[in-house]
C-alpha cells in the first residue's frame, strides 16, 4: 500500500484488525443504534411524528493504515 495512500474501514471488525497492514477504523454503537430505532419506530407505528434527529458517537480506532 503506498504510503500516500489512507485506509479507513467501518465497525471495527476482527479482519480489519488482522489486515496488513491493520486497518484503522471506527467503532459504532450497534446496541444504542437498534434500541434508538426501535423506539422511533414504535412512535412512527403509533402515530406519534419524529421531531428531533439523534446523533450516536462512534470511536476511532487508530491503526498503522491511518
Amino acid at each position: 500500500m503506498p504510503a500516500s495512500l489512507r485506509v479507513v474501514s467501518t465497525d471495527n471488525t476482527r479482519e480489519g484488525a488482522e489486515f496488513q497492514p491493520p486497518l484503522t477504523s471506527t467503532t459504532n454503537p450497534g446496541d444504542k443504534l437498534g434500541q434508538v430505532a426501535t423506539k422511533m419506530l414504535i412512535d412512527l407505528i403509533e402515530g406519534e411524528p419524529i421531531t428531533s434527529s439523534v446523533i450516536l458517537g462512534s470511536k476511532l480506532v487508530g491503526r498503522v493504515s491511518g
